[in-house]
């Protein structure tokens, strides 16, 4: 008998950052007691047809089908962890049956978000963000919630500012690699993840095309390094110097050797695993204060989100220094307090104070 449920849309252990989260969340609530595990993939229906449908109607559906679900469990399950989306009407009937709920929220800055989509002539077409009702349907749950938990300060900052009373503060965490490998002798510097439009890599692309090294190289990886969107959108509108993109990369490890120091130029993120991942292998990390992975990078590495000129000092500082040995002891050093087995711990901590 199950006194225990998890319940995320997102496809648990995918190759994503939110796959990798519900992969460790899920993990550390099962490791408490019998535990129900609601992923996309136990939540939507199997037909091709039908999914096509869930993604049309998301976010609102995952709430239906979750809703609904409900109905075949055999008892009330005395607490439920929520990732992500939204889950208003669930965790309305939870809460009435007398669960305990508990909700992540790697939340990033609506307003910010928006300025940056409209700075590139881009399309918000988020309507449960932008239009009051559906924004009170939307944040119900997070308010309604015994304890919202937040990866960084900033997220943390974000969910009070839409009511949340009870926001808990618990960092995502790394796998060490296996090896940390010698820097490059080159002046590398890597990006690696989302393009989306506050992502702030048009900050980096700007930095780096006023710097103009004719020595040094930058390197985009990701799924959508490659895209028109990358090379067009991006590059073609702000960029120039030398530019590699390195495309999908199966082993991190394969791009953090080729780079001597790492970029998060996000102008609003919730967390930014990149960052630690970048540190555990030894690498110098510059980060902006728009991601809340800057809670674990040292303030003197940290550039005002957006501010291009900010950027381009950090990233001669970084030029100029002598970080080999050194970066590699101290960033490797730091993260491992971040490693997911003190990260789940963290978690179960909190469960069972609720469970009181």
């Amino acid at each position: 008998m199950s006194q225990l449920l998890y319940v995320t849309a997102d496809t648990i252990s995918a190759k994503s950052g939110g796959g990798l989260v519900t992969k460790e969340e899920s993990t550390a609530l099962q490791s408490l007691g019998p535990c129900t595990v609601w992923g996309r993939d136990e939540l939507q229906h199997i037909s091709e047809k039908w999914k096509g449908w869930l993604r049309e109607e998301e976010p609102w559906i995952w709430d239906d089908l979750a809703y609904g679900k409900l109905d075949e469990l055999d008892s009330v399950p005395k607490l439920t962890h929520f990732y992500a989306g939204t889950w208003t009407k669930t965790i309305a009937r939870l809460k009435s049956l007398g669960s305990k709920v508990v909700f992540t929220a790697a939340a990033h800055s609506i307003s910010e978000s928006l300025e940056e989509h409209l700075a590139l002539d881009l399309p918000f077409n988020y309507p449960h963000l932008t239009d009051p009702e559906l924004w009170a349907k939307y944040v119900g749950g997070y308010v309604a919630a015994d304890v919202v938990v937040c990866p960084s300060s900033y997220s943390a900052d974000v969910m009070s500012s839409y009511g949340c009373m009870n926001v808990y503060v618990i960092p995502h965490g790394v796998d060490m690699p296996e090896r940390v490998y010698p820097m490059p002798k080159k002046f590398v510097v890597g990006y690696m993840g989302s393009y989306a439009a506050d992502k702030g890599v048009r900050y980096l692309l700007e930095a780096w095309k006023r710097l103009n090294w004719k020595d040094a190289e930058l390197v985009l990886a990701g799924r959508d390094s490659r895209t028109a969107w990358v090379t067009d959108g991006l590059i073609g509108r702000f960029g120039g110097g030398n530019i590699r993109l390195m495309g999908w990369v199966d082993n991190i490890s394969d791009f953090y050797k080729e780079i001597q120091c790492y970029v998060q130029p996000a102008s609003t993120e919730g967390f930014g695993c990149e960052v630690l991942e970048a540190m555990a292998a030894g690498r110098h990390v510059i980060c902006s204060t728009g991601a809340g992975a800057a809670d674990v990078v040292d303030a003197a590495w940290r550039f005002e989100a957006g501010d291009v000129d900010d950027l381009m000092e950090k990233l001669t500082l970084a030029r100029e220094a002598d970080f080999s040995r050194q970066v590699i002891h101290e960033n490797h050093y730091i993260t491992k307090n971040y490693t997911w087995d003190k990260i789940r711990e963290l978690y179960c901590q909190l469960w069972r104070s609720l469970l009181k």
